[in-house]
């Protein structure tokens, strides 16, 4: 949902313009037991640009019943071949053996009951409980200076807070 508009980028297809704009080459998001990762590469003389995208991307996401609608299909897919891949399928009983009362017990993919019924609400609930800077990091590597990038997230993401219940 990310990816799907947000406060500055109305939609999925300003998303996908602005990343042209800051040359973004490589981009995606991936799921484990223990995180969540997005990420993206731009050039370094855009860095303030692309940390900037990415403060839009991940405080203020529009979360569309639409967008959320289509991309629950698009989910459920990726649960189903998941389903039909041995590796998957080993890894998933392994770690659900091995680690019974650990987070890594979990099947990254989800419950395919719980995709289907997930609604807005949920997701921002979600977001606010887990998309705050005490559960994030951060990591910009590169031709970079650490100091100036220091100074570039203080100056877009300190605003940010952790939530109620933090």
């Amino acid at each position: 949902m990310m990816f799907k508009g947000n406060e500055k980028y109305a939609n999925q297809k300003e998303v996908t313009q602005a990343m042209n704009r800051l040359g973004v080459a490589d981009w995606n998001g991936t799921t484990s037991v223990d995180r969540v990762n997005y990420f993206f590469t731009v050039p370094s003389y855009l860095v303030y640009d692309g940390l900037e995208f990415w403060s839009y991307a991940i405080r203020t996401p529009l979360m569309n019943e639409t967008e959320l609608e289509n991309e629950k299909s698009v989910v459920l897919s990726e649960i189903q071949g998941g389903l039909s891949e041995p590796g998957h399928i080993v890894g998933a009983e392994l770690f659900k053996n091995l680690f019974p009362q650990a987070p890594w017990r979990m099947d990254t993919s989800g419950d395919p009951d719980i995709i289907r019924n997930a609604d807005v609400n949920q997701l921002r609930k979600i977001q606010g409980e887990y998309y705050v800077p005490q559960n994030a990091a951060l990591f910009v590597g590169g031709d970079v200076q650490h100091e100036e990038i220091y100074k570039m997230v203080q100056q877009i993401y300190g605003s940010w807070q952790n939530g109620p219940d933090a």
